[in-house]
């Protein structure tokens, strides 16, 4: 009888035993999984900017070029590649309609600028993240550039736009404009330093 018992309780230590190991296995694979997902994110950020990038180089191809009068390209821009790259920036609230925003909120994002013909591209990020997307060009002298979120998504639409201004090699100043709906309406001061990193 004792022997009984004896097999039954190394039968039920092993057992545990084993728990263990499968609990131990199991995170491991969650955490694989994790980071597979992360990748996967970062892969997928970075076809849709190519995707977004081909688009727009398939619209000037279809399309006619024609001179228009209300565009004029600043050569001084356009000759001169020190936009393209990271820049530090640094965004302070000068007037707000929204609740839940206030004269004087400061904001920081890094943007990563791509020049393509007279296409510019303006990743900006937060925390090395993606968290938009603006496309534009030169008019007047002034990269303007915007972003606007599809109507048919659940939140509100927001539409944002960007007006810059080169002061120097590594400074660009201009503003940011962010409507919504109700007369939600929040300008913000830009300053832009070429990151040295």
């Amino acid at each position: 009888m004792r022997l009984f018992l004896c097999i039954i309780c190394l039968g039920a230590l092993f057992a545990g035993c084993g728990s263990a190991n499968k609990q131990k296995e199991l995170q491991a694979r969650e955490l694989a999984v994790q980071q597979k997902e992360r990748a996967l994110n970062s892969r997928e950020q970075e076809l849709a900017i190519r995707e977004e990038l081909l688009v727009l180089k398939e619209r000037k191809m279809d399309s006619t070029i024609q001179a228009d009068s209300t565009i004029q390209l600043d050569s001084a821009w356009m000759a001169n590649p020190d936009i393209a790259g990271k820049w530090n920036v640094q965004m302070t609230c000068t007037e707000t309609t929204c609740p839940g925003s206030a004269v004087g909120d400061i904001k920081t994002e890094q943007w990563e600028i791509v020049q393509q013909a007279n296409t510019i591209i303006a990743r900006a990020l937060v925390n090395d993240q993606l968290v938009r997307v603006y496309t534009g060009g030169f008019t007047d002298g002034l990269i303007t550039l915007t972003e606007e979120q599809a109507t048919g998504t659940a939140t509100t639409p927001v539409k944002m736009s960007v007006q810059l201004k080169r002061i120097n090699k590594t400074r660009i100043e201009g503003k940011r404009e962010i409507i919504r709906e109700k007369d939600c309406r929040i300008v913000y001061n830009l300053q832009l330093d070429a990151s040295t990193k």
